[in-house]
């Protein structure tokens, strides 16, 4: 296959300021300020797994809980780089997105402009930026993906051990970061496949003929080896557990039904995808627009990366399970169509064929046709970075983004802050008693690690008539020399029936789909002027609901 028969590699003036200037750009879109948003509930886990790999030292797959290992140990990198906190964290998943940038420009070798159009795009995504400003998966998928993609360019133009190993090495990764890799891999391959038989009008059969090549298949070999080493050595908790193994067969049967089964609470219709693309994406959604034209009028590159974002959309389209941080495996490939059809402006062939043996298309000059295709995309790059600003910088905690998803409130970090004030001017602080009692406590149980007398409890209420229950009794002592609570609203009552000194109580909203719930401050500790500087604060589009009273106090 000869997939840069239609492109040359980019030679723009000072190029190599063009790439700095873009890399820079997107760094500063992806580091900048990256504690402004609370700790998010996945966040809030990932830290709880990443302390198991330090006291375990690998981390215990569970194929019914969350993903696979990798992400996690990259997180455990960041811990021992950045230390501690949800920055080391969300730096790491910067790095990553920052990563994919390069590697996607780096594919200019193959496609030419394509891939510089690509990399722009990618840079400014509202999604892109937003997620990895997150502790996520997905960032680092993503940019494995890419690798992968990369490297099969590379054996395809070289054939050689170096370039399968690396495949089934990225590929590896991928199984090692999410269960969905599998849509990734068939998409692509199978896109592969259709694209080899549409432009050699071969038989499904003769798309094989390349397999009686000995050197392919050894090729082949070593490239499955090195993914299932790899995927052995990752699932296997480094070789502490290999019966774990196992259990990365066995996250299909339970993803099946968590995608299928309409139980998650994460159901989205069809069109769900469609409606993120035009509402944030549009330099992705002019690529989902013209890659049906590109399966015919393109080049066997535009071809094959049209089969690939149209099969990626349908495949997430058809799955009920639908949560918005996805997207990014659809937007990057339809970033490249986006490329190949502005390429397409400039030779001329997009307008002839839109324009079908019109005159007027044949009259129309290089230079006008490279400057509807630089204009077109520097508005919307232009468009999609002023949304990405908006979103990431104003409204990342608005719950009207759709991209904003079961988000920690503002409220989180007011009081995570506050805890920790006390902390920092007096060690003793760290031996506060606490009682934490949501009945989904995530990101809390990661926020507060580091305090040694937290206590996580359902909140259980007094009997008016006779003796009461252990458990009562158990949460009356916490009660007694609890310096904060944290309970639901629908609990405030009974924890309230208990109090024996003075608390400062406020409202806080926890994140969405919870209801609201209560924190009490003990007045002994805390200052009533330093809490109500919380109060009113609107922070990422959202205003706080926190608003202090004092009740224990007795009469």
């Amino acid at each position: 296959m000869n997939f840069n028969k239609d492109s040359q590699i980019l030679r723009w003036p000072k190029e190599n300021l063009g790439l700095i200037s873009l890399l820079l750009c997107s760094a500063l879109l992806r580091c900048l300020f990256l504690t402004l948003k609370s700790p998010h509930f996945d966040e809030g886990v990932y830290g709880f797994f990443v302390q198991e790999i330090w006291r375990k030292g690998f981390f215990p797959y569970d194929p019914s809980n969350f993903h696979g290992p990798a992400y996690y140990y990259a997180l455990q990198l960041a811990e021992q780089i950045f230390g501690r906190g949800i920055f080391g964290f969300r730096l790491m998943s910067g790095i990553f997105s920052w990563l994919t940038i390069v590697y996607v420009w780096r594919m200019n070798k193959f496609f030419g402009e394509v891939a510089i159009w690509a990399a722009l795009a990618i840079a400014v995504s509202p999604s892109a930026v937003f997620y990895s400003r997150y502790a996520m998966h997905e960032s680092m998928f993503v940019l494995f993906q890419v690798l992968f993609v990369h490297h099969y360019f590379d054996f395809i133009s070289e054939k050689n051990a170096t370039s399968a190993c690396k495949m089934g090495i990225y590929a590896a990764l991928c199984f090692a970061n999410k269960e969905t890799t599998i849509i990734f891999l068939f998409c692509f391959l199978f896109s592969a496949l259709l694209t080899e038989m549409f432009s050699k009008k071969k038989r499904f059969g003769e798309v094989f003929a390349f397999l009686k090549d000995k050197d392919i298949l050894k090729f082949i070999f070593l490239g499955i080896l090195s993914a299932s080493a790899l995927t052995f050595f990752l699932f296997s908790g480094l070789f502490s557990e290999p019966v774990r193994v196992f259990d990365f067969f066995r996250a299909y049967s339970f993803w099946t039904k968590t995608g299928t089964q309409h139980l998650s609470g994460h159901e989205k219709p069809f069109y769900y995808w469609f409606s993120l693309l035009l509402r944030y994406e549009w330099p992705a959604f002019i690529g989902l627009l013209v890659s049906p034209l590109l399966l015919f009028v393109g080049s066997k590159a535009s071809r094959l990366f049209s089969f690939f974002s149209l099969g990626t959309l349908a495949a997430y389209a058809i799955i009920p399970y639908k949560t918005p941080w996805c997207i990014l495996g659809i937007v990057w490939p339809l970033c490249f169509v986006t490329g190949f059809a502005m390429t397409e402006i400039r030779s001329h062939r997009f307008f002839q064929a839109v324009v079908v043996n019109s005159k007027s298309s044949s009259e129309i000059s290089h230079v006008r046709s490279k400057f509807i295709c630089g204009t077109l995309a520097l508005i919307l790059c232009f468009v999609s970075l002023v949304m990405c600003i908006r979103l990431n910088f104003f409204y990342f905690e608005d719950s009207n983004e759709p991209y904003v998803y079961v988000q920690s409130s503002a409220d989180v970090n007011s009081i995570s802050n506050v805890i920790k004030l006390k902390e920092q001017t007096a060690s003793e602080d760290l031996n506060m008693n606490i009682i934490v009692g949501l009945k989904v406590a995530w990101p809390f149980p990661w926020i507060l690690s580091d305090f040694t007398h937290v206590s996580y409890r359902e909140i259980v209420a007094e009997s008016d008539n006779g003796p009461q229950t252990q458990a009562v009794q158990d949460q009356r002592k916490l009660v007694d020399t609890a310096d904060v609570i944290l309970v639901d609203l629908d609990d405030s009552a009974k924890i309230e029936k208990q109090l024996n000194k003075k608390y400062f109580k406020s409202p806080f909203k926890l994140r969405d789909s919870y209801n609201i719930c209560s924190v009490y401050f003990n007045a002994e500790k805390f200052q009533l002027s330093e809490l109500k500087r919380l109060e009113n604060e609107i922070v990422g589009g959202e205003a706080s609901l926190m608003k202090f009273g004092v009740v224990g106090e007795k009469q």
